[in-house]
């Protein structure tokens, strides 16, 4: 483990017990007596260099085992559910002697199974299987997906109680008005700022529209007026393409040839050539 100084330890959690329960003499040579195991645990939760760190110790009891889904396995009997109660037992004892932070999981666990304390007891043989157990235990012993939730679940609610100045707390409903007050403040003076730069390019507009005013009627002045036109003020540009239109073309054209023929003598069909 490291030291203070080189790493700070905040949150510790201390989750064992479930091999230390084997039953004695089996071939996995896990057990370790219930006297021994009181002493491992206190050994390690008063370790100095635990104490170097002072974190925010929490205890969980050993869970439940399920005798049912562990017969499954053709080997020796390895664990009975009561015997691995006495270990959770003797884990809340010490934690209350202690006092530190301890979640009893195997009494939990218990009660998610229906477990009233007078009937046979849920995971042992006298009991017959129990569906929820078997769905908080992926195989008797381990942990399943719906036993991690439920051991999470616990733990969060376990810090609240027991370490409340390290859980991130709702703002009160004053502080909360307060904040959408000051929310609704930014909101409004976007909306003004909003406002205004509407109104300034409505001016922008306003504005570009009289100077185009006071050019055309400076321009007006200044322009010649075209005989027989309908549009005696336009843009220089504009009085030549108006002019150059089709239409306009077509129609001096027709003027054009009514007064040629206006100005043509009438020939008479009879008449003899001229003599050169």
């Amino acid at each position: 483990m490291p030291t203070p100084n080189q790493a700070k330890i905040h949150f510790m959690v201390v989750f064992f017990g479930a091999n230390d329960a084997c039953l004695p003499g089996t071939s996995t040579g896990q057990h370790v007596p219930i006297p021994e195991y009181k002493e491992n645990l206190k050994a390690i939760l008063t370790h100095p260099t635990i104490k170097a760190h002072k974190p925010r110790l929490f205890l969980i009891s050993p869970p439940p085992v399920d005798e049912h889904q562990l017969e499954k396995e053709p080997t020796e009997v390895l664990r009975l559910a009561a015997h691995t109660a006495e270990y959770a037992r003797v884990c809340v004892q010490i934690g209350s002697d202690l006092k530190i932070a301890t979640l009893d999981f195997w009494s939990l666990c218990m009660l998610k199974a229906g477990w009233n304390g007078k009937s046979p007891m849920p995971g042992t043989k006298k009991a017959p299987p129990n569906y929820v157990l078997s769905r908080l235990l992926s195989d008797g012993l381990h942990l399943s997906a719906d036993g991690y939730r439920l051991a999470f679940n616990n733990i969060i609610t376990a810090i609240n109680k027991y370490f409340p100045d390290q859980v991130w707390k709702n703002p009160s409903k004053k502080e909360s008005k307060k904040e959408e007050k000051k929310d609704d403040k930014k909101e409004e003076k976007k909306d003004n700022k909003k406002e205004d730069k509407k109104e300034e390019k409505k001016e922008e507009k306003k504005e570009d529209k009289e100077e185009e005013a006071v050019a055309i009627e400076r321009t007006k002045s200044s322009l010649p007026t075209s005989k027989g036109d309908d549009y005696p003020f336009l843009s220089r540009i504009q009085f030549t393409a108006v002019n150059n239109s089709p239409e306009k073309e077509k129609a001096r054209t027709e003027k054009a040839e009514k007064e040629k023929a206006v100005d043509e003598p009438k020939k008479n069909p009879f008449a003899l050539p001229k003599k050169r």
